[in-house]
C-alpha cells in the first residue's frame, strides 16, 4: 500500500472507518460511503485514531492486505502485511522515507538506507543479506547538478569481493526525475524519467525482476525490456505513428527477430525469423472484424482465415500447399467441418 502523508486522516479513537474506493495498489482515489463499498472491486477500508492509522485493502469484499501508520514524536513508522505477514517496515521523517525493511519469504530482511540532502535524494544503500552466500552492499547514487536535476544513476553492488557499477543515464542537463513506489507481495518500482528516456524498474523481494527503458527517438521510440530471471531481452522499434516496426527477442533458446510491414496505416505484413524456422503472416484488410491472415511456415502456404460477421470465422488448413479440411467458427465454437480432400477414387 502507499504511504500516507505525515498525519493524513488522523481523528479521535472515537472515529468511525472510512472508506475510500481504491485499485490492487490500496491507493486512496475517492472516499465514499459505507453502503457503496460492495460496489467496487477494491476499497479500502481506515480506521483513525490519535497517532495510529490502519489501512485494510478489500478485494471483492474480503480483506486483501492491511499497512499501520503510527507517529512517535514527529517520526512515522509504517508497517506492511499481507495475509497477516508482515513484509516490509519503513521509518520516514518530515516525509521522506529514511529506511525500510523489505521481508523475503523465509523472513530474511533486506534493508534499505536512504540519504538525503538539502531535500535531495543523494543514495540509497540496499544491504543483500538472504543467505550465506548471498551477503553485500548496492549503492544507488543519484549525481545532481548545480540547479538540483539528476545527472547519473551510479549503481555499484559488492558481493563475493566483486564490484560491478552500471550507470543508468549520461551526463544531461534536462529535467529528471526519480521515484519508488511499493506495492503489495514483496514488490518495489523504481521509476527515472528525462526528455529522452524513461527506466521502470520492478523488484521482487529486492531482486530485479524486470527493467523497461524508453528511448525517444526523431521518428519513433525504442523500446528494451529486460527479464534477468529468465535471461531475456526485447528490443522494440516504434514508429512515430506508435505501430511496432521490430522486434528482437533474445533468450536461452535462441534470438528471434520479428519485422512488421505497414501500407497507409495498416498492417499488411509481419514476418518472424529464428529459433523454429520463419514465419509470415500476410494481412488483407476486408470487411470483417478483423484483418483476414495467410500464414506461411517457410514459405509454404499452412492456413487462411478469414472473418465475417460479428463472430464468425473460417479456417482453410493446407498441407503440402493443398487445402485438407475448412473449419467454420462461431466465437470459439466450431460449427462446421469440411473436409476438402480430393477423391483419389
Amino acid at each position: 500500500m502507499p504511504m500516507l502523508p505525515a498525519q493524513e486522516g488522523i481523528g479521535s479513537p472515537q472515529d468511525e472507518a472510512r472508506y475510500f474506493r481504491s485499485n490492487s495498489l490500496g491507493m486512496a482515489l475517492e472516499e465514499i460511503s459505507s453502503f457503496q463499498k460492495d460496489d467496487y472491486p477494491y476499497v479500502l477500508k481506515r480506521r483513525s485514531e490519535k497517532d495510529f492509522v490502519e489501512d485494510v485493502l478489500l478485494r471483492e469484499g474480503k480483506p486483501y492486505n492491511r499497512a499501520e501508520y503510527e507517529w512517535k514524536t514527529g517520526i512515522k513508522y509504517s508497517r506492511f502485511y499481507e495475509k497477516d505477514v508482515l513484509k516490509r517496515e519503513s521509518i520516514e521523517t518530515d516525509g521522506r522515507i529514511q529506511e525500510e525493511r523489505i521481508f523475503d519469504t523465509n523472513g530474511e530482511p533486506l534493508r534499505r538506507v536512504y540519504q538525503w540532502q538539502e531535500g535531495e535524494l543523494v543514495n540509497i544503500k540496499t544491504l543483500v543479506q538472504n543467505n550465506e552466500k548471498e551477503k553485500g552492499e548496492r549503492l544507488d547514487e543519484y549525481v545532481r547538478g548545480k540547479n538540483g536535476n539528476l545527472l547519473q544513476v551510479i549503481r555499484t553492488e559488492n558481493r563475493a569481493a566483486t564490484e560491478v557499477a552500471d550507470i543508468f543515464s549520461s551526463p544531461l542537463k534536462e529535467e529528471s526525475r526519480v521515484q519508488w513506489h511499493f506495492a503489495e507481495e514483496g514488490l518495489s518500482y523504481f521509476f527515472y524519467t528525462r526528455d529522452d528516456q524513461e527506466i521502470t524498474e520492478r523488484y521482487r523481494n529486492g531482486d530485479m525482476v524486470y527493467r523497461k527503458r524508453l528511448i525517444d527517438k526523431k521518428q519513433g521510440i525504442r523500446k528494451e525490456e529486460e527479464y534477468p530471471k529468465l535471461e531475456k531481452e526485447i528490443h522494440t522499434e516504434i514508429n512515430e505513428d506508435g505501430k511496432i516496426v521490430s522486434s528482437r527477442i533474445r533468450s536461452p533458446e535462441g534470438t528471434v527477430i520479428e519485422k512488421f510491414r505497414y501500407e497507409d496505416g495498416l498492417l499488411v505484413e509481419r514476418l518472424r525469423e529464428g529459433t523454429g524456422g520463419a514465419l509470415r503472416v500476410v494481412y488483407t484488410h476486408g470487411e470483417g472484424r478483423r484483418a483476414d491472415e495467410k500464414v506461411y511456415e517457410d514459405d509454404v502456404l499452412k492456413k487462411e482465415i478469414n472473418y465475417y460477421g460479428d463472430e464468425g470465422r473460417r479456417e482453410i488448413l493446407y498441407r503440402q500447399g493443398e487445402p485438407i479440411v475448412k473449419i467454420e467458427y462461431e466465437g470459439e465454437e466450431i460449427v462446421e467441418r469440411t473436409s476438402l480432400l480430393k477423391d483419389s477414387r
